[in-house]
């Protein structure tokens, strides 16, 4: 049993973390020691100092919750959001094979019919096979029901273009990858290849400004839904030459991209944005996502 935990608890926590590790296995490669280890220590500390305390201090493990039919709604309740999941990664990996199934409106219309139905499940209007009388509704699962119902009519006015805010990070983006898009007054017109972007770089004089970024990237869908699309940031980076470049496609040409983002910036994470001057020299390099727009216009304007 914890050795069949302990392999799918890893399976799927590797999704996310490999990004971190995968940067440190570069370092690694080039020779660095000390930031690989320092970063592999804090990361297996991280997942096993919780483990490690409970062990150490078992009377504290003795003083949580006794588990009851409260923990059965929990559990019950928890696999609608298991299903929530899955359907985020299943998007992923629609956008990966480009199979264009799991579009923006299917993707919530499929979210708003679970959290309807998890909400009902939590009022007590719907009823699981193995529950028995529920007797009387708590306060707080009545209020987390009707903020379920309410999460799910939020997700049907985002299918009508009603804005979704941190949550729109999570969704397939609109257009869709290989989608045409119609330019509006403001808008970035983006390069999706390198050569064309050197060719045009090139007799211009003009620096670029490398957006490498990725279908399955949720801060990438951030920054690209809620900082790009101010003014005075779209305004500053048109000065350059805009290049969008995608990296986690099985394609040759999300491979060859992979490799040039390895090369310019040193790191495989997403997002990661770099100023490359005509020549295709690094001039400097943004990485992650920021919640500051000052922040991000000092790096796009050099100072």
């Amino acid at each position: 049993g914890p050795m069949l935990m302990g392999l799918t608890f890893t399976l799927t926590s590797f999704t996310c973390t490999v990004p971190f590790v995968g940067t440190l296995l570069v370092s690694a490669a080039q020779g660095s020691l000390l930031y690989p280890i320092l970063g592999m220590l804090a990361f297996s500390t991280a997942f096993a100092l919780p483990f490690f305390l409970l062990a150490l201090f078992p009377q504290y493990l003795a003083k949580l919750p006794k588990s009851g039919s409260w923990l059965a709604t929990v559990k019950a309740f928890m696999g609608f959001l298991e299903i929530a999941a899955a359907v985020k990664f299943l998007s992923n990996a629609d956008l990966v094979w480009q199979l264009g199934w799991l579009t923006r409106p299917v993707f919530l219309a499929v979210w708003s019919t679970i959290a309807v139905i998890g909400g009902l499940y939590l009022l007590g209007w719907l009823k699981l096979g193995h529950e028995s009388d529920l007797g009387k509704i708590g306060l707080f699962r009545r209020g987390t029901g009707l903020a379920t119902v309410g999460a799910g009519i939020y997700c049907l006015a985002g299918m009508q273009g009603a804005p979704l805010g941190e949550l729109g990070a999570f969704l397939p983006p609109d257009p869709y990858p290989g989608q045409q898009q119609t330019m509006v007054a403001g808008s970035i017109p983006w390069v999706h290849k390198w050569e064309d972007a050197q060719a045009q770089a090139g007799p211009a004089n003009r620096t670029m400004f490398v957006n490498f970024t990725g279908v399955t990237c949720t801060n990438c869908r951030w920054m690209e839904q809620n900082m790009f699309t101010r003014g005075d940031v779209s305004s500053e980076i048109n000065k350059h030459l805009p290049v969008e470049l995608y990296t986690d496609r099985p394609t040759p040409e999300d491979r060859a991209h992979q490799e040039l983002q390895k090369k310019l910036t040193g790191v495989v994470t997403l997002p990661v944005y770099a100023i490359v001057s005509p020549e295709g020299e690094v001039i400097r390099v943004f990485q992650g996502s920021t919640r500051d727009p000052q922040e991000f216009l000092k790096f796009l304007r050099g100072g």
